[in-house]
């Protein structure tokens, strides 16, 4: 069961880019599909040095802000991080992973922009090629289209647990069906979560597209680049445990286990903002999607202290 199920969810992933190009084919969408910027120059030895320092220094960012985030979290919302009902932020286990997105999100556009004015300005890279153009109208247009891809992903998913009364799980990591309410949480927590998954799609699309490149191994850098730092984590907290029979970190053990469901979707998530830039030539429409699939799965996956 957990294999079939597994597998549903894969497929439930994959299924995202034909519902989502089905949608670009209509008369109304068409004008967000732009013509895709022209890739980065291909690496010489010098910004191959620059490329793995900003990633060493990126992922040593995200590895050591984790924690930190999580007590401060407790701090900024008490109600929620004492298991008492409020309609301020009231999911324990997010709000200190939203507060680690926001910061790393902010940080990595910092690193981005002062890497461009350091290195690429003087090197000849052009702002165009990170696919940041846009109208109003256009945003606004893929909006509508990122909310009908997101209900179409969880309307097929209720057809089917009505049916068949299964959904999309494995291990750590469950999509699930949702009540009404969790559209509220939704748009609470969706906008703060958008930073990272904006700055991860500017970054994966505007810094880690390569002349000459594999498109595969691109990818494969940039699910790295993006998990590299939690995934230290949990190698950090079970090597202490295989060596010393005691985790780590004891008191926040439970925000370390949070991570198992976590890192997959940080992995894939470059997946899908390199291709959803592919389809649009724009960093936009990927983020959306994503940020908002993601992120209701992941409140679906952890206790909420809701009044009602």
């Amino acid at each position: 069961k957990e294999i079939c199920t597994l597998l549903s969810m894969i497929i439930s992933f994959i299924m995202i880019i034909p519902i989502s190009k089905f949608f670009l084919k209509m008369s109304f969408f068409k004008s967000l599909v732009k013509k895709i910027p022209i890739p980065l120059p291909a690496q010489n030895i010098k910004s191959k040095k620059v490329f793995w320092m900003l990633f060493v220094i990126s992922g040593l960012v995200a590895c050591v802000s984790f924690i930190p985030m999580v007590d401060i979290a407790k701090e900024l919302f008490p109600d929620a991080s004492n298991r008492r009902l409020t309609w301020f932020f009231p999911q324990r286990m997010n709000n200190s992973v939203m507060l680690w997105a926001v910061f790393n999100g902010i940080f990595g556009l910092i690193l981005f922009y002062f890497s461009y004015i350091i290195f690429g300005k003087k090197n000849g890279i052009n702002k165009k090629t990170w696919g940041l153009s846009i109208t109003r109208y256009e945003f606004i247009k893929t909006l509508i289209l990122g909310v009908l891809v997101f209900m179409c992903y969880y309307i097929i998913l209720n057809i089917i647990y009505f049916i068949f009364h299964v959904d999309y799980r494995f291990w750590f990591m469950g999509v699930r069906i949702f009540q009404p309410k969790m559209i509220l949480v939704l748009f609470m927590y969706a906008p703060f979560f958008f930073i990272f998954f904006f700055s991860n799609s500017l970054r994966v699309n505007g810094a880690m597209r390569f002349k000459n490149q594999s498109e595969w191994i691109s990818r494969l850098i940039a699910g790295f680049a993006n998990s590299a730092g939690l995934i230290l984590i949990i190698v950090i907290q079970y090597f202490v445990f295989y060596i010393t029979g005691e985790v780590f970190w004891t008191t926040n053990w439970l925000s370390v286990n949070l991570l198992f469901g976590l890192v997959p979707m940080m992995f894939i998530l470059p997946y899908f903002n390199r291709i959803f830039f592919e389809m649009t030539g724009r960093v936009y429409l990927g983020p959306i999607i994503t940020c908002l699939i993601f992120i209701m799965i992941l409140s679906t996956n952890t206790v909420i202290y809701l009044p009602i």
